[in-house]
């Protein structure tokens, strides 16, 4: 057996991002807290902030946890809800130029940053809300939250 060094950039979304993997897969019984003593953590929202301080934070905390992929996507997302009052992962694809599949993977791996945020955060809005139009997930972002992604990501 091979023993292994890695330097882990605290700093670095994709390191952080591994870490956890890691850890989940050596301590699957073990939730999110198992990293919260070694890795930095999401600041948490204050209730007597208004809603788009609210957001911004909330915000802020996904930015530095997304790498270029995500912040793309999502600032994608906003600019398009913002255009066209929605969208759909079909929606979404056409606009970043890749295949719907591609991008509902990524809409999957957003459920851990996701799920930290609403820990962390439990006042935050939602990134993007989706209802069924009867053929597919149809996503809407509040205005708080789109004209933060907006100036923090563009």
């Amino acid at each position: 057996m091979a023993n292994f060094t890695f330097t882990i950039d605290t700093e670095n979304p994709e390191d952080v991002r591994l870490v956890e993997a890691f850890l989940e897969l050596m301590h699957p019984d073990q939730d999110d807290d198992v990293v919260r003593e070694t890795m930095p953590t999401s600041v948490v929202a204050d209730e007597s902030v208004d809603a788009d301080a609210i957001a911004w934070q909330m915000v802020d905390t996904l930015y530095g946890r997304f790498g270029s992929k995500s912040r793309e996507y999502v600032l994608t997302a906003a600019q398009v809800a913002k255009r066209d009052g929605s969208f759909t992962l079909e929606s979404l694809a056409k606009e970043i130029g890749v295949t719907r599949e591609i991008v509902r993977r990524w809409r999957y791996g957003l459920g851990r940053s996701l799920k930290r945020i609403k820990r962390d955060m439990p006042t935050a809005p939602p990134l993007f809300t989706g209802n069924w139009d009867g053929k597919r997930q149809v996503y809407t972002m509040q205005p708080e939250v789109r004209d933060a992604i907006l100036a923090r990501y563009a």
